[in-house]
């Protein structure tokens, strides 16, 4: 898990050029972290540790301030083609049930470069109000996309070439 320790007097977290924000939750009650050998869970008590969850078209970001003035940041993000960076990268996501902290939404990530501190493979679980609609939104974030050049056109912006009949059924709309 890339973790980031920044002092921020409780700013939002920086996005990067271009970046745009599709989800914001502003409380996380609890986040669970199992790489092992390493298990971490972290809660939110109001002004002392407060979490939220930023979901952007390339990451999943989750800033946690303590005392309101250092801010822990995680992110883990959507796939990548550099497959060297050392950066957890989303695998799955799923919702489910804990009976002690309730709803939760669980990202399992793999970070390619290893650490004696962890294991490649993570499991990481946000307890939240209604972590559906996240896990919606990051589930259609991981599909592929298909090459969008059919149905845009050319790239350098000229019309596609139209066929003989085309031609010939709009010149015989002109003469009116």
């Amino acid at each position: 898990m890339t973790t980031r320790l920044k002092v921020s007097l409780n700013l939002p977290p920086r996005l990067l050029a271009g970046e745009k924000v599709l989800y914001f939750q502003p409380c996380v009650w609890a986040a669970s972290g199992k790489s092992l050998p390493s298990y971490r869970v972290s809660l939110s008590l109001p002004l002392i540790q407060e979490m939220g969850l930023y979901v952007t078209d390339r990451r999943v970001l989750l800033p946690c301030w303590l005392l309101r003035l250092v801010r822990f940041e995680w992110a883990a993000w959507f796939g990548s083609q550099d497959k060297s960076a050392d950066q957890d990268q989303i695998e799955e996501v799923s919702v489910g049930r804990n009976p002690l902290f309730g709803r939760y939404l669980q990202l399992v990530t793999y970070d390619p470069v290893k650490h004696w501190w962890r294991s490649r493979k993570a499991r990481i679980r946000l307890f939240m109000k209604d972590p559906e609609p996240v896990c919606r939104l990051v589930t259609e974030a991981l599909r592929p996309t298909a090459p969008s050049s059919e149905q845009d056109g050319p790239a350098n912006g000229s019309q596609p070439i139209r066929s003989e009949t085309n031609r010939t059924s709009s010149a015989a709309g002109s003469r009116r």
